[in-house]
């Protein structure tokens, strides 16, 4: 029960990873088709810089395919930053 002046603080880490929105969500899927994904946040706080960061991601990851055509996971485990705000990879290694 929450009484006036409590403060309320709210965690959105596994916004992008509920199972009841998307299948398999702790699998990275550059091709998930029903992808109702947060990140970018929602109405009048969408993200400006939206678009301009889904470009630099699609022509970097597209020209490190093109450049190590094969580019595999290194390990199954992935590190993942710690934290309550902001949930991200902390590390990845990859071998081509």
């Amino acid at each position: 029960k929450l009484k006036r002046g409590d403060i309320v603080l709210a965690a959105v880490g596994a916004a992008n990873r509920d199972p009841a929105v998307f299948a398999e969500p702790d699998r990275l899927d550059i091709r998930r088709k029903e992808n109702k994904h947060v990140s970018f946040g929602v109405g009048i706080h969408f993200c400006l810089g939206a678009a301009l960061a889904r470009m630099e991601a699609e022509i970097a990851i597209g020209k490190l395919v093109a450049r190590f055509s094969t580019l595999k996971l290194a390990t199954s485990r992935v590190r993942w930053r710690k934290g309550i705000t902001f949930r991200g990879i902390e590390s990845l290694s990859l071998r081509w």
